[in-house]
């Protein structure tokens, strides 16, 4: 189960890299910052720092409790192309479990 709250946070991470172009600085909260994936979803949601593509990513989210591999590729898709415009190009490898890698 502990192992499924961090594969949800590091994606939960990787949607909210999908939005680089903000200007709002990200704060970090230290420590646990949620019990369950549900309340993970209610935090991002209840930020006033992400992007349209966040929100609905986090909704269905909510809705399906997951994120869902198009979602996923999406964001990633999304970082990458935000990291190359900045002069960062990032080439994006797909593992067999369907999670990304950046080289």
């Amino acid at each position: 189960m502990l192992r499924r709250h961090r594969v949800a946070a590091a994606i939960l991470a990787v949607i909210s890299l999908a939005g680089c172009g903000s200007n709002v600085a990200q704060t970090r909260p230290s420590g646990k910052i949620a019990g369950s994936f549900e309340e993970l979803l209610d935090f991002k949601l209840s930020r006033s720092d992400i992007n349209d593509f966040e929100r609905d990513v986090y909704k269905r989210a909510k809705e399906t409790g997951r994120i869902a591999q198009a979602d996923y590729d999406e964001a990633y898709a999304r970082y990458a192309d935000c990291m190359s415009e900045r002069g960062y190009p990032v080439t994006l490898k797909k593992l067999p479990n369907g999670s990304a890698e950046a080289a």
